[in-house]
């Protein structure tokens, strides 16, 4: 059998693979009017000095990628990722799994000078209600933490293992059976 070669010597992709998009994804910064349909995908805070959260895109969506003097305006496609920068009055933390489409309204000054945005942010109709089972959960979740936790004598100080038990995370990205590898 014959091997596979793509350009310049090297293996050829398997048929049916697409290229994924891969680094560090554009950024979209707000302007007055300015807006953008996606999907909240993850908060990412690895880098402690940029929190962002990482949004699929609904449709092409205008987004800057590099620093300084070597930004440049590029479009993201529909399904491709991009990233937004965390804002106080933006909580798309609420909102992981669900299509947004947000509106930059306003820049505003505060005290110290500083400043904020103020936005729209909408949401498809039948969303409401995953939201609102998702926010009884977590409401019954800290009610559940708050009985299962012991209270210290008064002459004990109170340690972490106290505050919040320890639980393992679940590895992202795990099958249940090698049968579930997409291979």
């Amino acid at each position: 059998m014959a091997e596979n070669k793509g350009n310049n010597g090297h293996d050829a992709a398997p048929e049916g693979f697409v290229e994924e998009q891969i680094g560090f994804p554009p950024y979209w910064t707000p302007e007055e009017g300015k807006s953008f349909y996606a999907r909240v995908i993850e908060f990412d805070d690895r880098d402690p000095e940029f929190p962002r959260y990482i949004m699929q895109a609904g449709r092409e969506t205008p987004c800057e990628q590099g620093g300084g003097e070597k930004m440049r305006p590029i479009t993201v496609k529909k399904g491709e990722f991009f990233t937004v920068s965390e804002y106080s009055g933006l909580p798309l933390g609420r909102y992981i799994g669900i299509p947004v489409f947000v509106t930059a309204l306003n820049k505003r000054k505060l005290e110290g000078n500083r400043t904020t945005w103020d936005w729209t942010l909408r949401i498809p109709e039948q969303a409401k209600a995953i939201l609102q089972k998702r926010r009884e959960a977590a409401a019954t979740a800290r009610v559940n933490q708050q009985r299962l936790r012991p209270a210290p004598a008064p002459s004990q100080p109170i340690t972490s293992q106290q505050i919040v038990p320890s639980q393992q995370p679940v590895p992202e990205g795990q099958f249940e059976s090698d049968d579930d590898i997409p291979f």
